[in-house]
């Protein structure tokens, strides 16, 4: 019985770390986006939320624009070409070995505010087909 109490408060403090990593990640990305870049496309952007996929040695990072219209691919391309910097911002914001695998998802302002409204849990959000790019 004292063992799968210990095992309780171990994956409870994972399940801390790996939120507060969440949080470290999403912060050093909403940094990046704003200046470090020098790309109009990913200065309009904001980082929504930011997950483990599936652990927290890969994030899926969800993205919105918010007034410029570029489409989701030229938003991924753009991504993409900056991996670099944005990888380095993480790596420097955050206290581990090795900075996590970016997955990024580009949502619309417009859906986002529509599931956020809803109570649409974020498990079912990702479920659908919402131009899921990887870099």
């Amino acid at each position: 019985m004292g063992r799968s109490k210990h095992n309780r408060r171990r994956s409870s403090g994972k399940a801390y770390k790996d939120l507060r990593l969440c949080g470290q990640v999403a912060k050093a990305l909403n940094y990046a986006l704003a200046g470090e870049c020098d790309d109009d496309i990913l200065r309009d952007l904001y980082v929504e939320s930011v997950i483990p996929a599936p652990d927290s040695s890969r994030m899926l990072v969800t993205v919105t624009p918010n007034s410029l219209p570029a489409t989701s691919e030229e938003i991924l391309e753009r991504l993409h070409l900056h991996m670099n910097t944005l990888m380095l911002e993480v790596a420097s914001a955050i206290h581990r070995r090795k900075a996590p695998q970016l997955k990024f998802n580009v949502l619309s302002k417009q859906s986002w505010d529509e599931i956020s409204g809803t109570g649409v849990s974020e498990d079912d959000l990702y479920e659908d087909d919402m131009s899921l790019g990887e870099y």
